[in-house]
């Protein structure tokens, strides 16, 4: 079958034809994971729908007259497309593979049946609620019918507001469906395996709620919060919610119900329970080695997994508590909060409230107002959008007003169950969206002791990256068809933590050469090193320079090189032809198990000579009482060049080397040539100087081959 895959038969690598639900799925059904089976109904078969029905033509038509970014154009637009292919057929071939596959998992079953756009569930976007899902499907019209439904979806108002604003072609974002049997769950929930309003990652966060996953994704219930610590695998925090009513099957499909008396206050799951499932989610986090959102159910005593995908909205650890100085600067609280919800998204914000009891009023919502309302739904997007910041009645950290506000870097608090009533229209308060605190007043930066934090805990991702893409665009350019090697940056706490704020994020070491930095700070602190892939990606993929590569510095192991491949490959950069990934060799260990790293997959290595002569000789250049040991012509450390530029050769991978020795000592730069060396880097002044030397050397060289 050509437009249908099973579940089995998928995996993370298949996100281009089976969407990024559709190719999760399939991924965690290969780990052995507990999901409930099914199949995928491809994009292919959205694009031959598209196709044989000449739809392309007519929707760019219509959305190339319209601006996306005004309610009153963007509504009409996409009803109309959205009538096009209502009055569009399902290719036959297509509507036959579904009847045969759903017979397959049986003619009576309810199956889910949901959209899993090819853009979406990557590290940087979610798409959070913009296609529909269906839940309790019976018969195999009914299936065809819905999956017609999720493909129109598509191009619902808020898709294309979507699309647009994450810079995403509305042709090239095609839509498979997953077609899954249903669950009909106790209590369901969410997982993320690092805390995603603060960074923790030694946290772990379950929600959980009585009936459907519905209710808890679209934030229509407060869910029950556990916090298990990873390292030591003890619950280390909870809160249990009240929950009123729940979403449960009937032969319609849902419908809400009240929650028995007895159950509306007490703990969903045991504490056992909270540690298994912390268990399944810390093998899941393992098995992609990047932050998940997991959901989850339970039926009759047995637990599902119906879908895992990157966490697209992590942040670095926030301001906690705020604090003023009085006259005598003794520190003392801002004020008691009136209000007490989850922290949803981080930031601290204040300005006029602004509350929206109706999806209709949602254009009263102006630039730096605080939204108030019971629950968003991806209708609300633009509001929010617009607003400084969110509170809501209900929801949780999966609820779709926590997940747009981290991703439009809003600060927000949800499930306070009273805001709507407790705050007045045009009163100013203060949010924390760390703290999930609301306070009375506006914040007086002049009079506030805050922490002075770093870009990323101001929000200025988009800045860093911005600024780096032009920079590299600018190297690139001049450099094009040449390769350019972006070396990533190797934070030395010593140098970082004199800048502003960074005593607040560095720690003190006694030897930061052989402290935090480098590889190892990418894996458990990876928010600067993801920044620095994004721009990357930029740079080859909007200004289509792809002569720029990537190279890691500091790399103590092979097993340590391996996690840092994944996360480059989870980014979307994938080692290729046309993408090279080079290491750095500084530390005697890459000079001994060389092989062995280069095993990892790698395309070449750059000698840090400094750092490796100083490590091999155990003696630090930048200390007066001993900089005049420092010597790159040591025996030992040529002997560490001459076998990594050997190894190198063997291998068939490129080796250059970087560094003061190639500029101070031409003797060396004619060793370098006679074992192999691919490239010398040099200070401006001795560029003549050394080119005029490899080709002597080169020559001679040649002379006697």
């Amino acid at each position: 079958m050509s437009y249908i895959k099973w579940f089995k038969d998928l995996s993370k690598e298949d996100i281009a034809i089976a969407g990024g639900k559709g190719a999760n799925l399939g991924e965690l059904t290969q780990a052995g994971i507990p999901v409930p089976p099914g199949f995928v109904v491809l994009s292919s078969a959205y694009y031959k729908f598209l196709e044989d029905n000449k739809l392309r033509p007519q929707i760019h038509r219509i959305l190339s007259t319209c601006d996306v970014l005004d309610p009153a154009q963007l509504e009409p637009a996409a009803k109309k497309i959205q009538r096009f292919m209502a009055a569009a057929l399902v290719p036959a071939e297509v509507a036959q593979e579904i009847f045969t596959s759903y017979a397959k998992i049986g003619s009576k079953t309810a199956v889910a049946v949901r959209s899993s756009a090819t853009a979406e569930d990557l590290p940087e976007a979610s798409f959070a609620g913009q296609q529909e899902s269906y839940l309790n499907i019976i018969g195999d019209a009914n299936v065809v019918a819905k999956v017609k439904a999720c493909w129109m979806s598509l191009f619902g108002a808020r898709s294309i507001f979507y699309r647009a604003q994450q810079k995403f072609d509305h042709f090239k974002v095609g839509i498979a469906v997953p077609v899954q049997t249903m669950i009909q769950s106790d209590i369901s929930g969410i997982i993320f395996t690092v805390d995603p309003i603060t960074g923790d990652r030694d946290k772990l966060v379950i929600e959980a709620i009585w009936g459907l996953g519905d209710y808890v994704v679209q934030g229509v219930v407060t869910p029950d919060h556990f916090s298990v610590s990873r390292s030591t695998g003890q619950i280390v925090d909870k809160n249990i919610a009240t929950q009123d009513i729940m979403e449960i099957r009937n032969r319609q499909g849902v419908k809400q119900v009240n929650v028995p008396n007895r159950l509306r206050s007490v703990q969903k799951i045991s504490d056992s329970l909270v540690l298994k499932l912390a268990d399944y989610a810390q093998k899941i986090h393992q098995h992609y080695f990047f932050p998940q959102d997991i959901e989850w159910a339970i039926a009759k005593g047995k637990i599902y997994f119906v879908q895992s995908r990157p966490i697209t909205t992590l942040n670095d650890k926030r301001t906690g508590s705020l604090l003023v100085r009085s006259d005598t600067q003794k520190e003392r609280p801002f004020s008691p909060p009136i209000l007490k919800g989850a922290p949803a998204s981080p930031g601290i914000v204040s300005g006029p409230v602004k509350i929206i009891l109706d999806i209709k009023n949602i254009d009263q919502v102006k630039k730096g107002d605080i939204m108030v309302t019971d629950m968003t739904t991806p209708d609300f997007v633009p509001a929010m959008k617009r607003a400084a910041g969110i509170i809501t009645n209900r929801g949780g950290l999966t609820s779709h007003a926590a997940i747009v506000s981290r991703e439009l870097g809003v600060p927000c608090v949800v499930g306070t169950t009273v805001a709507t009533h407790t705050l007045k229209d045009g009163q100013i308060v203060t949010l924390n969206g760390s703290t999930g605190e609301v306070f009375k007043g506006a914040l007086h930066l002049p009079s506030i002791q805050l922490q002075d934090p770093k870009l990323i805990a101001e929000k200025r991702q988009e800045e860093f990256i911005s600024k780096l893409t032009d920079g590299l665009v600018t190297f690139c350019k001049a450099f094009s068809p040449r390769p350019v090697v972006y070396r990533t940056t190797d934070f030395k706490t010593n140098e970082y933590r004199s800048l502003k704020g960074g005593q607040l994020y560095e720690p003190e070491e006694s030897n930061p050469m052989l402290g935090f930095r480098g590889a190892y700070r990418y894996i458990t602190h990876p928010e600067v090193f993801e920044l620095e892939l994004e721009a990357i990606k930029r740079v080859r993929n909007r200004h289509k320079l792809t002569n720029l590569n990537l190279m890691i510095p500091f790399v103590h192991t092979p097993e340590e090189l391996l996690e840092i491949k994944k996360q480059v490959t989870a980014s979307g950069l994938v080692r290729s032809a046309s993408f090279k990934f080079w290491m750095m060799v500084e530390i005697p260990s890459n000079v001994i198990l060389l092989d062995e790293f280069i095993d990892v997959g790698i395309d070449g290595v750059s000698i840090g000579s400094n750092d490796l002569t100083m490590l091999i000789m155990g003696v630090d250049r930048d200390n007066s009482e001993v900089a005049s040991v420092f010597d790159e012509r040591n025996p030992a450390v040529m002997w560490a060049l001459e076998k990594t530029i050997k190894t190198c050769l063997k291998k068939g991978i490129t080796c250059g080397i970087c560094g003061q020795a190639p500029s101070l000592y031409p003797d060396l730069v004619a060793k370098l040539v006679s074992w192999g060396i691919s490239s010398i880097s040099v200070n401006p002044d001795a560029i003549a100087r050394t080119r005029e030397l490899i080709y002597n050397s080169e020559l001679r060289y040649v002379s006697q081959a």
